[in-house]
């Protein structure tokens, strides 16, 4: 329990690090219509955002001199990060005239805060996750990929703001307030709610911070200075340094086990994975963020909304992905996993599935409010599905591979009885009746009812890793 407070904090401490680029910058389609910079905006944030890359450069200035630590750092770009959304919220639409044309300077020194917050973390906040344990980088990551993920669930709650008609625009110099009118009525929320949205996230980061410094839990997981060593030690660790082949057969004898060979990808290979993330990053953060605007917003206001909320997902995603495959073999895996997760998606499809309908089909279908009851009691009847598999099994008619297949035919037959005939009614003993929607939830239900005697021995035939997904997706 302790480890897994300490992991959570070390997610939601992640989610404050690229508050800006993958957070504000989902907001930008809104902003374009109100401030005076319009279509140029994207490309003088980006050119702000640039200009903060300055902050890795000042720490390690104080860092060299100890004026500053990581954790010191940590906390003073989270104070910064947090005035700057606080800036947002209150100025964000403000502009101050400067060299003769108005320019949204409240936003710009806003967007410099959050983009200082964002490039230094990497080299304040990485450093201060490396006092715990190696397994805490991983959910401090994952919170790094959600900076932009949670922000983008807060756009897409937003909307878009879409104009209505070409003549929007034309009339916009004559009577700009009411086609403004226009389009922040589409939005469900102003520019205002989604930076104090942003606001939140990294209050939450910050208070992880803190909590990672002061509960007691989690100063357990710091891993200790190792100040001084024993001379064994000293000499174990010279013996496995020496790559002698007489120290390496000593100590494989000693310890009964291989040493394993430290693999080296060579300085070419390595100067082409930095040129690689290089281009990765100039083209993900630098070049193309700036052209959006001009690329996408000829084609409509939703066209950049949903490309600037895609291009926030795949950040994300693609840190995910990375994590997941890192080899042919745990790929391998995962698409056994992703398999049996979906496999048991169908085995609760009537109880979980069709019961969700159960109120619109009340309004339309002649048993009225007795539907509930009366689908239940016919669900029930459906228990006989695993007495009549047992039968069979005990007589070697049928396996579980064999029994599932047949469940899964009777389900996508039920399923496309009710998709032709859901509505129809039959007159039993002299009045209305769903015959065929009963009929289909018989169907669905021996399918439940019968799935876990089935598809559970089935999976049994694999291993345990794989009974968890199945699991989830049931």
């Amino acid at each position: 329990m302790a480890k897994l407070s300490v992991q959570l904090l070390s997610l939601l401490f992640g989610t404050g690090s690229w508050i800006a680029i993958t957070g504000l910058w989902l907001e930008v389609p809104v902003l374009i219509e109100r401030l005076p910079e319009s279509w140029a905006l994207a490309s003088d944030m980006n050119f702000v955002i640039q200009l903060a890359n300055v902050g890795p450069i000042v720490y390690f200035v104080c860092k060299r001199y100890k004026w500053l630590n990581e954790t010191n750092a940590s906390h003073i770009l989270m104070a910064i990060g947090l005035a700057s959304c606080l800036l947002l919220i209150t100025c964000w639409d403000k502009t101050f005239v400067v060299a003769g044309s108005e320019r949204s300077v409240p936003l710009f020194v806003a967007t410099f805060g959050l983009a200082l917050l964002d490039c230094a973390s990497s080299v304040t906040f990485l450093p201060f996750m490396a006092r715990f344990d190696n397994n805490y980088l991983t959910p401090y990551l994952i919170g790094e990929g959600l900076s932009g993920f949670l922000p983008t669930i807060f756009a897409l709650l937003q909307g878009v703001q879409q104009s209505e008609s070409c003549e929007a625009y034309n009339e916009m110099s004559v009577n700009a307030s009411a086609s403004d009118a226009k389009h922040l009525s589409q939005l469900t929320f102003s520019a205002q709610y989604f930076f104090v949205s942003l606001l939140f996230t990294l209050m939450i980061s910050w208070l992880a911070l803190i909590l990672l410094q002061i509960l007691p839990v989690c100063k357990q997981e710091v891993r200790p200075m190792e100040a001084k060593e024993r001379p064994t030690d000293r000499e174990s660790i010279r013996k496995l340094h020496d790559k002698s082949p007489e120290n390496v057969l000593s100590i494989d004898s000693q310890n009964n086990y291989k040493i394993p060979t430290k693999k080296n990808i060579g300085k070419h290979k390595y100067n082409y994975f930095l040129c690689l993330i290089l281009l990765c990053c100039l083209s993900t953060f630098g070049f193309m963020p700036s052209i959006q605007p001009y690329s996408a917003l000829p084609y409509g206001n939703s066209t950049l909304h949903y490309i600037v909320i895609l291009s926030g997902l795949s950040y994300p995603f693609g840190c995910f992905l990375a994590m997941l495959f890192i080899s042919f073999e745990e790929m391998a895996k995962l698409s056994v996993q992703l398999l049996s997760l979906l496999f048991g998606t169908g085995s609760w499809i009537a109880i979980t599935g069709l019961w969700l309908e159960v109120p619109v089909l009340i309004e339309r279908l002649p048993e009225s409010w007795a539907l509930a009851s009366d689908m239940n009691f016919v669900i029930q009847l459906a228990n006989v599905g695993p007495i009549v598999y047992f039968v069979c099994k005990r007589y070697k008619w049928l396996n579980e591979t064999n029994a599932s297949h047949i469940l899964m035919a009777i389900g996508l037959a039920s399923c496309l009885l009710l998709i032709t005939c859901w509505d129809k009614t039959f007159v039993v003993w002299g009045s209305e009746r769903s015959v065929p929607l009963f009929v289909a939830t018989f169907g669905l239900a021996l399918l439940d009812c019968a799935s876990s005697v089935t598809f559970l021995p089935f999976m049994a035939r694999f291993d345990n890793n794989y009974l968890t997904p199945y699991l989830i997706g049931e």
